[in-house]
């Protein structure tokens, strides 16, 4: 009897593991280590806070706008060839990083930053993703997602015990090796741009099986979407998010340690704290918006949001009550965002979604 499966070799979840290594090299080491070598650069060139912190808001702001016109660009050219792009980009701009001797270049390598992060960050990879997984999406954006928490955990703490004995400059060279082997061998080996490339179908649904219409090539256009309420919902809701959690992100050191008296290393296990549970509510909500509708499930992780916040403006400045905080907080802010992406792709998946994805990144930035 020569029966044997019949199921259909589905690449997707190498798809995802690929697309996790990238994004948790591009922002936990630019986004989450790069800033921490600014003590280093005040010391070594005199620079002020102000000189050496506002090259990070060039950062936002530039890829704010350079993000639209990369959503356009993957909606006709190939997604992986356009990553690989900014990844070789962006090798060359943390080299160019450890070689820098004014605040002029400093600002120049920035920019550069930008650019290629537009090129190889969430935007195409969550293009991507969203052609490998359809039903599965929710807990596939969720554990995407957990890349970046898992790169402000693991690489700071890495280059801050190798500038205590290399220095800053052979550091950043050291990030930019292991950054070159999380960026290339992944989209060499498993990151395809669609799973019809491979001969399978989203999910690793048979070939039998009708296409969804996430399937499809049509969709939305981004001038029919700008003429519907739905579109500036969800802009106000996604801005509104990002305004809140880096208000409070950047602020909370300074509130813990000099208003409220906790130590380094209080505050460090604090955000420490927030950033796990934020792991933990990434997948949470993106597996419940597989089983239930994204919306309600929107709604949800926005009070848990809410939650956080009311429970850190009201705390008596009692630990216990910080680590609830950090944990109810940590759910709240990476549901919501995971829940914008899934409402981003599920609405305005097909010819568009691109630019439409670029444009509410632009609002988030």
């Amino acid at each position: 009897n020569n029966t044997e499966s019949t199921a259909p070799k589905f690449n997707g979840w190498w798809v995802l593991g690929g697309l996790w290594l990238v994004y948790f090299a591009t922002n936990g080491i630019v986004f989450n280590t790069f800033p921490n070598f600014n003590p280093e650069l005040m010391v070594e060139f005199g620079w002020n806070e102000s000189e050496v912190t506002n090259p990070t808001a060039i950062l936002y702001f530039s890829i704010a706008f350079i993000t639209i016109g990369m959503g356009a660009l993957l909606d006709r050219f190939s997604a992986r060839a356009i990553m690989l792009i900014g990844c070789i980009g962006l090798l060359g701009a943390m080299v160019a990083y450890a070689s820098i001797q004014s605040l002029s270049q400093l600002y120049g390598v920035y920019l550069l930053f930008s650019l290629f992060l537009a090129a190889c960050g969430l935007v195409p990879s969550m293009f991507i993703l969203t052609k490998w997984f359809s039903s599965k999406r929710g807990i596939a954006v969720g554990i995407l997602l957990m890349a970046s928490s898992f790169g402000g955990a693991v690489f700071p703490p890495l280059a801050g015990l190798a500038i205590g004995s290399m220095g800053w400059r052979s550091t950043a060279l050291l990030l930019t090796g292991a950054a070159a082997f999380l960026l290339l061998i992944p989209l060499w080996l498993w990151i395809r741009n669609h799973p019809r490339d491979l001969g399978q179908r989203p999910d690793g649904m048979p070939p039998a099986k009708p296409a969804k219409a996430t399937d499809a090539p049509q969709g939305v256009r981004l001038i029919e979407a700008l003429a519907t309420p739905r579109f500036y919902l969800l802009a106000v809701a996604t801005g509104s998010m990002w305004f809140c959690i880096v208000g409070i992100i950047a602020h909370q050191p300074i509130y813990f340690r000099n208003d409220i008296g906790l130590s380094a290393e209080q505050l460090g296990a604090v955000t420490g704290t927030l950033f796990f549970f934020g792991l933990i509510g990434k997948v949470l909500f993106g597996a419940l918006s597989d089983h239930f509708r994204k919306d309600r499930i929107m709604l949800l992780a926005i009070i848990n949001l809410t939650a956080g916040s009311l429970i850190l403006r009201y705390t008596d400045g009692s630990l216990f009550q910080i680590y609830i905080y950090a944990a109810v907080y940590g759910i709240g802010f990476s549901g919501v965002f995971t829940m914008i992406q899934l409402l981003i792709a599920d609405y305005y998946q097909g010819q568009s979604y691109g630019k439409i994805l670029g444009v509410m990144t632009c609002v988030d930035t």
